[in-house]
């Protein structure tokens, strides 16, 4: 704060994935992929708790968004903050993949081909998740 570059400065500070602890979650508990994420420096003008659902992708074009910048090739990202923007998150494991939003969330495990966990989504959630995951991986086999 000291600084000369502070007043324009923004540091975004999140986690790469979550933790096992406390207690020992196991690889697809929902719980161990809850991350918070600051956002503090000079160009913050005021304060705000915001509980949205999202994920480290959708940093990019919550940026972009608050300079009032468009950049479509960061299409697996979404800003946030956005007026009617959904706020959802997939996240990826060994052998399977979550998803989740305000209202539900569920895990899928590829090698049972089974949801776990006891969590059966609506067939909504369960198209959106598996149509996110279909469109990750064609994307990143196309390259």
């Amino acid at each position: 704060r000291r600084t000369d570059w502070w007043n324009n400065t923004l540091v975004i500070i999140t986690a790469d994935h979550g933790h096992t602890y406390p207690g020992r979650q196991e690889v697809m508990d929902p719980l161990r992929f809850r991350i918070p994420m600051l956002w503090t420096g000079g160009v913050i003008k005021d304060t705000a708790r915001i509980s949205l659902t999202g994920s480290q992708t959708d940093i990019v074009n919550t940026v972009l968004g608050q300079l009032d910048e468009s950049r479509p090739e960061f299409r697996f990202s979404k800003n946030l903050l956005g007026y009617g923007t959904p706020g959802f998150a997939v996240y990826a494991y060994n052998n399977g993949f979550g998803y989740r939003s305000a209202k539900e969330g569920y895990t899928f495990d590829f090698n049972s081909a089974k949801h776990d966990g006891g969590m059966i989504p609506s067939a909504e959630a369960d198209r959106q998740g598996r149509s996110w995951m279909q469109l990750l991986f064609t994307d990143y086999n196309s390259r």
